[in-house]
């Protein structure tokens, strides 16, 4: 099966999709990528595997303040706590 955590093309169907409840929305970081993409409350966002979806993401580094409402470069940011999708595996 095909690895897709490197920047290569996208599998064409999503694992999931999520949506952020809170005001401050959800980001999330596509496999192979370094960017923190920023998205509204209620948007479903599909994901695949290799994507990371932040639960708890600081920005600035160090400064114990939320992920700003926009989207935001690796050294801008650091995930304190979050997810990322692995391909599924079937057990026999």
């Amino acid at each position: 099966s095909k690895n897709y955590t490197q920047a290569s093309a996208r599998p064409p169907q999503p694992l999931a999709e999520v949506i952020g409840l809170s005001q401050g929305g959800l980001h999330v970081r596509l496999a192979g990528h370094t960017k923190w993409q920023w998205h509204k409350q209620n948007v479903k966002v599909p994901v695949r595997t290799g994507d990371r979806i932040a639960i708890l993401l600081e920005s600035p580094p160090n400064s114990t303040q939320s992920g700003a409402r926009k989207d935001l470069e690796a050294d801008e940011a650091t995930c304190l706590m979050g997810v990322e999708l692995l391909h599924p595996v079937l057990v026999a």
